[in-house]
């Protein structure tokens, strides 16, 4: 038997296979690295998850405080046409007390003078169920310049000075808002 020759290691010209030292890396250095690196991830994603929570958040707040602004809006908005509506037929509810108050009121056909007077009390419980106050202040009452408008002066003895002498048209308010101011004659020289 002859002595076998042993093979040549092939050598390839186009690969590298120098090394530096420093590029030897110990089984565990190499795991803590890639451990440093996972972690590094790590908080990488939970910092964009964190900002994605928070613009989640912000605009769910914000959808919600929109939400309460449009639904407060509305009610603003139909609560202005009632109180406009409503005004509008002030000038017929002042005709009818007008008519009712007159000393001719008695002398007009009983069926027609319960017709007007039904007609009368289907506006004022429209009124009513709206929320429609009267302001009606009496003679005496201190002049609120919020609520009463002053239309002139009259001498009266049995008030002060200043103070509410008559009402000549009633006023009107609706949810603390004056649609109408009371006017009146304050007593005075």
């Amino acid at each position: 038997m002859s002595p076998k020759k042993k093979d040549k290691p092939e050598v390839h010209d186009d690969v590298d296979i120098s090394f530096e030292a420093e590029d030897v890396v110990s089984e565990e250095e190499g795991i803590e690295a890639k451990v440093k690196h996972v972690r590094a991830d790590l908080k990488a994603c939970e910092a964009k998850a964190q900002e994605y929570l928070t613009g989640w958040q912000r605009a769910k707040a914000d959808f919600v405080n929109a939400r309460k602004r449009d639904s407060e809006e509305k009610t603003l908005i139909k609560e202005i046409i009632t109180r406009t509506l409503l005004e509008s037929f002030l000038p017929a509810l002042d005709s009818f007390e007008m008519a009712i108050e007159s000393p001719h009121w008695n002398t007009v056909d009983s069926t027609w003078k319960s017709g007007m007077e039904g007609v009368y009390a289907q506006i004022k419980c429209i009124f009513d169920m709206h929320g429609m106050i009267v302001i009606t202040p009496q003679g005496g009452d201190d002049f609120n310049p919020a609520e009463h408008e002053a239309v002139g002066t009259e001498p009266a003895e049995d008030y002060t000075d200043g103070s509410v002498a008559r009402v000549v048209q009633k006023g009107y308010r609706m949810n603390n808002f004056v649609v109408r101011p009371a006017l009146v004659i304050l007593a005075g020289e």
